[in-house]
């Protein structure tokens, strides 16, 4: 589900454009060239920040090296997360922080998450009292598989368990 977000909130090919100042970058598996990664001063120039992949993209970018985010998928498998605990606290940091330490933005995108992902499922049991939650609850949930879809054709994400997002969006 957030990678889904990601795709949709971060263009590749801004972010592959030398001519915009649009950086992106995911941690798990991150190549340089040694004599950019260490003319920006490696990690040790962004040691001081939680999100360093981000720290990183940008610092290449503003060096005016070139800066190329690719979908590898095919080439290597990538594991962020081993538990509840560890996804919890890796997105709340990430999100927060990926959106500038702004507390308005957090929570209004959350909420939306919440809104869009779960709220959807959570009202399904009440479209047998209420027939008219049907139609809007049912073309929520075919969103959510439709960009699940967009998400496995654009970047190679599995689709296997998309209607888990409702726990997602919590």
């Amino acid at each position: 589900m957030v990678a889904s977000l990601l795709g949709l909130a971060f263009s590749l090919e801004e972010s592959n454009d030398p001519s915009e100042t649009t950086a992106f970058a995911a941690g798990p598996f991150m190549l340089f060239r040694r004599r950019a990664y260490e003319a920006i001063g490696g990690h040790g120039a962004v040691a001081a920040e939680v999100v360093e992949d981000l720290a990183l993209a940008r610092a290449i970018k503003t060096s005016g090296h070139r800066l190329r985010y690719l979908i590898g998928t095919e080439l290597v498998a990538v594991r962020m997360y081993r538990n509840l605990a560890a996804l919890w606290e890796g997105w709340t940091k990430n999100w927060y922080l990926g959106l500038d330490r702004n507390p308005a933005a957090a929570l209004g995108s959350a909420g939306l998450v919440l809104l869009l992902y779960t709220v959807p499922w959570a009202l399904l049991p009440l479209t047998v009292m209420d027939p008219a939650l049907a139609a809007p609850c049912g073309l929520a949930i075919a969103l959510q598989l439709s960009l699940r879809v967009w998400s496995r054709l654009r970047f190679g994400t599995p689709i296997t368990y998309w209607w888990l997002a409702a726990l997602g969006g919590c």
